[in-house]
Order: C-alpha cells, then sequence, then structure tokens
C-alpha cells in the first residue's frame, strides 16, 4: 500500500520539471517558427508594395507631363476667348486638347490583398502602416475622384457642345469661331482649366507621399 511517505516527491518534482520545461521549449519553437514565417511574408509584402509603387510613380510622372501639355493649351484656349481677337493660329489645337483625357490606374493589388485578408498587423512599424494608409486610402481616393469628375466633364458637356457646335475642316483649322463667345462654351472650358490645374497639383502632392513612402521601404527591404 502505497503511503504519502512512501511517494517520492523528488522523482515528481522532477518529472514535473521536464514536463513544463518541455512545453515551454515547444511553445517557444513553435513560436519562433511562426515568426520567422511572418517575418518572411512581411518581407514579401513589403517587396510588392515597392514593385507597385515605382509603377505608379512612373505612371503619375507621365500623366503630370501629359496634362501639364494639356493645362497649357486650355489655358491658351481661355487667353484666346476673353480676348479682343478671337484668330489664333494655334486654335485647333487648343479646342482638340479639351478632348484630351487620361487617367491614374493605381497598382494596389497588394494593398487590398494585406487590407482584405486582416493581416495589415504583419507590417510592424507603425508609420509605415500610416504612409502606406495616407497614399493609398488619401492621395489615389482624392485623383480617382478628380479622374471621375473631369470624365463626366469631358464625355457630358465638352464633347456633347464641340460636336454639335465646332465645325472642323480637313485641316488643322476651326471654319467658325462664334462658339467661343458663347458663355456656356467659356464655363466649361474654364472647368477644363479648373480640374486640370487641381489634378496637377494633387499629382505632385501624391507623387512626394510616395517619394517618401518609396524610401521608408527600401530601408526595410535591403
Amino acid at each position: 500500500m502505497c503511503t504519502m511517505k512512501n511517494i517520492n516527491w523528488k522523482d515528481h518534482l522532477v518529472n514535473l520539471f521536464v514536463v513544463i520545461i518541455g512545453i515551454t521549449v515547444a511553445f517557444a519553437l513553435n513560436r519562433f517558427a511562426e515568426n520567422s514565417k511572418e517575418q518572411a511574408l512581411e518581407k514579401e509584402y513589403l517587396k510588392s508594395f515597392l514593385d507597385d509603387l515605382n509603377k505608379d510613380i512612373e505612371q503619375l510622372i507621365v500623366l503630370s507631363d501629359t496634362s501639364t501639355y494639356w493645362m497649357k493649351n486650355n489655358k491658351r484656349l481661355t487667353e484666346v476667348i476673353t480676348s479682343e481677337d478671337l484668330s489664333n493660329d494655334s486654335l485647333f489645337y487648343y479646342v482638340i486638347s479639351l478632348y484630351s483625357l487620361a487617367e491614374f490606374t493605381a497598382q494596389d493589388n497588394t494593398y487590398e490583398t494585406l487590407r482584405s485578408s486582416g493581416n495589415f498587423y504583419l507590417l510592424g512599424d507603425f508609420n509605415l502602416r500610416k504612409d502606406l494608409t495616407n497614399v493609398y486610402n488619401t492621395h489615389y481616393k482624392y485623383i480617382a475622384y478628380l479622374d471621375e469628375y473631369h470624365r463626366n466633364l469631358q464625355m457630358n458637356k465638352l464633347s456633347p457642345y464641340i460636336n454639335e457646335n465646332v465645325r472642323f475642316t480637313g485641316r488643322p483649322v476651326i471654319a467658325n469661331t462664334e462658339f467661343l463667345r458663347d458663355n456656356y462654351f467659356i464655363n466649361i472650358s474654364f472647368s477644363a482649366l479648373n480640374v486640370l490645374q487641381t489634378k496637377l497639383k494633387a499629382y505632385d502632392d501624391a507623387l512626394e507621399a510616395m517619394k517618401d513612402l518609396k524610401i521608408r521601404l527600401e530601408n526595410q527591404t535591403d
């Protein structure tokens, strides 16, 4: 019969200690493996973000250059229609520029995947997460809003008016200039100028934030 005196408490304590140590070590090894996996996944996300961002920066620079050209033509057009002299050899090109429309297509698959999966916590740097949200959720959304506004202006007002009221010839010359005195045309021309100027400002602000984010990403992927 086993009595309290016959129990080898020392052996029991040693065995209990060994079990606790074993569980602790197993837990630590499992956690280490999980951390290594998450760190590797974070690196992949950061590299993908950097690749997306480089493409977006390149696209915005091109859009900024082309929009600057269109804006200059639009500005010259507004100067012509508010002047006394409506004759201008470049009037055709100024009016044609009103048809111009280019929109920003963000490379946001990585951001949307990370956000929708709930894995945003993998990015351990709080400031990096804040900068990413600022670029994708603030700058990109604002540019998308301006693109939609510009598209609606061009498709619903500018293009229909020009197609109905402006008479083009077989040469880069406009046959009639009466429409240049039309208040409706004057107003939509100034609206087009304003939206281009606003978009260019949005591009500049976005590019500044994107380049700062790029530096942060490069520092974390080296």
